[in-house]
């Protein structure tokens, strides 16, 4: 025996009060070429969880014995890490567990759902009330805040996310990474030395060492370069957590993320949203339901409902003038109705944006009527923030009535 595969590798489960679903868990076993030997029995293995929930065996509801997990009466959005161990080899598994709706998501905890698929890496939670604070004392530090935060958060090293070792800039390989700095800063052909670079940099990262967001941070000129070492220090979100998407991230500027069953419908999603400006540009920012997308469309200041965006066949598109840098409410609205006929059935999807703390307008926006209608999908976000940031706060999912 030479590797241990448990299955299934990857469950998307639901949690409820009385104790949710369960998920049978085995183990295959192979020889050194990769050629399938057989099923271990259940009293060969040993599983294990980290995370919420247990796992026991049993006799299954089929007869025999076996591993099943059983979630856990918590209804939070989390993961559960599954380990099976036969003799020396050990095999491993991943549970995402998402909760019935209705569901809120303000960011308080600093942390984007490690259950959403394709947002984690290309969103990353920080203190909105901070960056705020020192983007009026200096806006130079409340872009460095954005840019140290992705950097901290996104980063392979554990040592340091949690402040034990520095984050280092420097341009000694491919990535570049002190260029890429200097890009999203705005400063990219200004700084050519580190003495240009104290005068530039060390500013921003006063206040925010005086912040304790950052420990520490030392220059150095490796190889004639500039190198920046920056240590995080504890500060937590403690202030307004919002979520941010911001311009930098590798082939996921523009992309789409999920949050739940595939199966969903009937639902509305709502979110408080901010597009920032760059050069005079402004992001895209989207809400997903059921495989439909509410887009407030930043070049071209229009909103609009769609299911795919390279063919608009059931699209409808408004103007709808929003300014960067304000706080709005976006809501979209998804059911699926009975067709004229009284046989098929569509998609009736509706959308309305309004500046936050404002009354919600009585009446929907834009609406759009899919007569071959997408009738599942997950919740879920897109932005386009190859022009500029995204800022989310306050994701809701409600049941329909």
């Amino acid at each position: 025996m030479a590797h241990a595969q448990v299955v299934p590798v990857e469950s998307l489960l639901k949690p409820r009060a009385d104790g949710g679903q369960a998920q049978e868990f085995q183990v295959r076993l192979f020889n050194a070429k990769g050629q399938f030997l057989r099923m271990a029995k259940a009293d060969e293995v040993e599983f294990s969880v980290q995370g919420p929930g247990k796992i026991s065996k049993r006799v299954l509801p089929g007869g025999g014995k076996g591993w099943e997990y059983a979630t856990p009466k918590s209804l939070a959005h989390t993961s559960v890490g599954v380990t099976a161990k036969f003799g020396k080899l050990v095999g491993s598994a991943r549970i995402r567990l998402v909760p019935d709706y209705n569901w809120k998501f303000d960011f308080s905890d600093g942390q984007v759902p490690v259950s959403w698929v394709g947002c984690r890496y290309r969103h990353i939670a920080l203190d909105y009330d901070l960056f705020k604070k020192v983007e009026k004392e200096n806006p130079l530090a409340g872009q460095l805040y954005i840019y140290l935060m992705t950097s901290f958060t996104n980063s392979n090293n554990p040592a340091v996310t949690t402040g034990k070792a520095p984050q280092v800039y420097n341009d000694g390989s491919p990535r570049r990474t002190w260029s890429a700095m200097l890009r999203f800063l705005g400063l990219l052909g200004q700084v050519k030395t580190v003495d240009d670079a104290k005068a530039k940099l060390d500013p921003s990262l006063a206040i925010l060492t005086r912040e304790k967001f950052v420990a520490k941070h030392a220059w150095s000129a490796p190889k004639g370069g500039v190198q920046l070492a920056v240590t995080r220090g504890g500060r937590k979100v403690d202030g307004n957590g919002v979520m941010v998407k911001i311009k930098t991230i590798p082939k996921g500027a523009r992309s789409q993320g999920w949050m739940g069953f595939i199966d969903g419908s009937n639902y509305t999603i709502q979110s408080d949203v901010l597009g920032a400006t760059k050069d005079k540009k402004q992001p895209d920012i989207g809400l997903t339901a059921q495989r439909y997308t509410l887009t407030m469309l930043g070049a071209g200041q229009e909103l609009q409902i769609r299911t795919w965006p390279t063919q608009l066949r059931m699209a409808k598109t408004i103007p709808f003038t929003w300014e960067p840098n304000k706080w709005y409410t976006m809501k979209l609205e998804a059911r699926v109705l009975p067709g004229d006929d009284g046989k098929s059935s569509r998609a009736v999807l509706k959308g309305k944006v309004w500046v936050r703390g404002e009354k919600e307008p009585d009446k929907w926006q834009v609406e759009a009527i899919d007569e071959v209608p997408n009738v599942k999908g997950s919740p879920g976000l897109f932005g386009n923030a190859i022009d500029a940031e995204i800022f989310y706060d306050n994701i809701t999912v409600t049941k329909g009535k």
